[in-house]
């Protein structure tokens, strides 16, 4: 009488088994590795970005690669780009950090500066008046921080849509640009860096026939005209 044979298809030798458990035991090891690897670059991302955050820094970007910080942005002051710098070396785990954060002023050129400021945000006046806006403060903050770190003379050139009396539109260009000049000085740029002027609506950037080509119009912009 003949046994039958064992079927070897379904079988496995312990040897087998081991080998699978620990490419298993691989797997995961590289899994959780993987994942720490990730929650330590946030934590250590998340402590500068808070201190950021705390500190009014907005323009710091902050990247992580492992244990290395990336800083990055335009910072107002050198003491800003200094602090923030020296408060992420002293975080424990972190093994290197790469300072590319810039001045004002130093990234490009100034007017470049200025024009990107301006592109994503305006300054705000009273309806059909001259008092600037308490929102657009943060921006003639940050405007007048350019300022103060470009080695360049300045212009402020307020302009207006066509409504409305043409003389009218003219005192109320130069009233505003006047304005936003004398709160630059009150925040530190020379008086003789920076110089006001009204165009009233004689130079549009859109078509005056339409509301957002109005809104368009009515605009501060700031020219660099040489150096100081």
């Amino acid at each position: 009488m003949t046994g039958e044979a064992p079927d070897k298809g379904i079988q496995s030798s312990p040897r087998a088994m081991v080998g699978v458990g620990c490419a298993i035991l691989g797997v995961l090891l590289a899994a959780c590795l993987f994942i720490e690897a990730g929650q330590i670059e946030r934590d250590l991302a998340g402590q500068v970005e808070n201190y950021a955050s705390q500190s009014g820094f907005d323009w710091l970007s902050v990247e992580a690669d492992g244990q290395n910080l990336i800083l990055s942005g335009s910072a107002p002051y050198f003491g800003d780009r200094r602090d923030v710098v020296e408060y992420a070396e002293n975080i424990w785990g972190v093994s290197e950090v790469q300072n590319k954060i810039l001045l004002l002023g130093e990234s490009n050129t100034c007017q470049q500066e200025f024009d990107r400021y301006l592109s994503v945000g305006s300054i705000e006046f009273d309806s059909a008046g001259s008092g600037i806006l308490p929102a657009s403060i943060p921006m003639i903050d940050r405007l007048s921080d350019i300022a103060r770190n470009c080695n360049a003379k300045i212009r402020i050139t307020g302009h207006t849509d066509s409504q409305g009396d043409a003389a009218r539109n003219l005192l109320l260009s130069t009233v505003r640009a006047r304005n936003v000049r004398k709160q630059m000085l009150a925040r530190g740029v020379p008086d003789d860096q920076v110089t006001a002027v009204g165009y009233g609506e004689t130079r549009p950037i859109a078509n005056n026939s339409t509301v957002s080509g109005r809104e368009k119009n009515r605009r501060i912009e700031i020219r660099v005209t040489g150096r100081t």
